[in-house]
């Protein structure tokens, strides 16, 4: 009886034996293991970046930002305090400067009227009287101005700090605005950039899938195959070992067929030996008979 050869099954896979259907099989089982351990790797990475575990500093950069605020808020109220101190000082300024100007006036007067007084013969003890008390007055004037003159000094020296403070502050203001858009920009990259790698892994996931279904189909079909194929072969053994057995049966009945004859041809060459010698014995007989 002719047997199929290994690897030709109904026209299907020539040239694979049945250890490189096994061979293949483990291999498939291996590839489908690490395809799966690479899909779990990358739903965890999924679920990381889907949790958010990027940590920018936004939250303390926009905290840092409103404390600067603050501190410029604090600044202006300070400037405007010190602009109405000011504005009260040189209103008292201008107030004892007119005061000055009076007094300066009144000693300008002062002097004609004690020239006539003194032509007139009036106490010249009065008239000492009123210029000193119109020096002193002159004079403490003076000292008033003086003292809010550096009163406004001190007060516009108070100013241009607070100034230069508010100057540096809305400088820090502006530098730390620019870093929080350039933050916020980089984070919004940061995120197209994430969005993008997550769609990518999908993509991945969605493709190792696909590849793990087919490699699964081709299991399945190498599986069928193969349990195939073994019970084709021990249909075939089953058949072969029934042949074998038919054979050695027809061998051992031929065995004992050709001992059977064997055992009759010598019977047989026996009895014609004996027939021989039995009619040669008579042969002789009658030779004698006839020689007398």
């Amino acid at each position: 009886m002719q047997t199929p050869r290994d690897g030709d099954i109904d026209g299907r896979m020539p040239h694979w034996t049945l250890r490189n259907q096994a061979a293949e099989y483990n291999r498939l089982q291996e590839e489908n293991f690490n395809h799966k351990m690479r899909i779990h790797f990358l739903e965890d990475q999924l679920i990381r970046l889907n949790n958010g575990d990027t940590v920018f500093g936004s939250e303390e950069m926009e905290a840092e930002v409103g404390r600067l605020r603050s501190a410029l808020e604090d600044r202006d109220r300070q400037l405007a305090e010190q602009d109405a101190s000011m504005t009260r000082a040189a209103q008292a300024l201008d107030l004892l400067q007119e005061q000055l100007r009076e007094a300066q006036a009144a000693t300008a007067r002062a002097e004609p009227t004690t020239q006539r007084e003194r032509r007139l013969a009036v106490d010249n003890n009065d008239a000492e009287a009123l210029r000193a008390k119109l020096e002193s007055v002159v004079e403490e004037s003076s000292l008033q101005v003086r003292e809010l003159q550096l009163e406004l000094r001190a007060a516009k020296e108070n100013v241009e700090t607070p100034s230069k403070q508010v100057e540096y502050a809305q400088e820090n203001y502006t530098r730390d605005v620019d870093i929080t858009e350039k933050v916020k920009e980089r984070y919004q990259q940061l995120c197209e950039y994430h969005k993008s790698y997550i769609d990518k892994l999908r993509e991945e996931v969605a493709h190792v899938r696909r590849m793990m279904k087919g490699k699964d189909e081709l299991v399945e079909t190498l599986r069928d195959e193969v349990d195939s194929l073994w019970q084709r072969k021990e249909q075939e053994g089953r058949e072969h070992t029934a042949a074998l057995t038919r054979i050695s049966n027809k061998t051992e009945e031929l065995r004992l067929e050709e001992e059977r004859c064997h055992a009759d041809w010598y019977a047989t060459c026996a009895k014609l030996e004996e027939n021989l010698l039995a009619r040669n014995k008579d042969l002789v007989r009658e030779v004698r008979k006839l020689k007398r």
